[in-house]
């Protein structure tokens, strides 16, 4: 099946730890509304430099806020034991400082790998083709991530794609995966 031009990314409803309440003037003294921890997540496949698959799909979540792709342990290490990650070494053989995640520092060496992102519709698979996606492999195995894979804007999935939100009629949710519906947006990445 060929790649198509664009997929839809899935809306996901998450439990904060901490969850952010706001009081709105004009409600009812002694009520608050709570913001939803809203997050957007695909299904990522890595594949060999030449194009064979050589894993099957994860899940990973798109993070804006974060400047590198970041992969757990255990998972980076499955895909380096299938031979789908290529090593690079850090410029003078210095290591940046740890990365801080869920409160935990971890050291980490960089690795290219190439990440294809899949979209399941009811009658179809869709996917944007594999690109080269330069990571953090992080080394500490108490880093867990909201998902093994964290995809970062820089050097990524993003790169030379479009990411777009359209407004939809609310209307609720068919699947706990994909709130997008609920809360009137979809989101779509695609190829310029």
């Amino acid at each position: 099946m060929p790649p198509v031009s664009h997929i839809r990314l899935r809306l996901e409803e998450r439990q904060a730890a901490t969850p952010c309440r706001y009081h709105e003037p004009t409600d009812p003294v002694g009520t608050s509304r709570l913001f939803p921890l809203l997050r957007l997540t695909a299904l990522v496949l890595i594949k060999s430099r030449t194009g064979s698959s050589g894993s099957r799909p994860e899940n990973a979540l798109i993070d804006t806020g974060a400047w590198i792709t970041a992969i757990e342990t255990d998972t980076w290490q499955a895909f380096d034991r299938a031979g789908l990650i290529e090593h690079l070494p850090f410029a003078d053989g210095v290591a940046p400082t740890p990365a801080l995640i869920g409160g935990h520092e971890s050291p980490y060496q960089l690795g290219r790998l190439w990440m294809a992102l899949i979209d399941l519709q009811p009658t179809a698979i869709n996917w944007l083709p594999a690109v080269p996606v330069i990571a953090q492999l992080l080394l500490n195995k108490a880093c867990r991530l909201p998902t093994p894979i964290l995809l970062g804007l820089h050097l990524g999935v993003l790169d030379g794609r479009k990411l777009t939100r359209e407004v939809v009629p609310m209307e609720p949710a068919a699947m706990t995966t994909d709130r997008g519906s609920q809360y009137g947006q979809q989101w779509y990445l695609e190829s310029v």
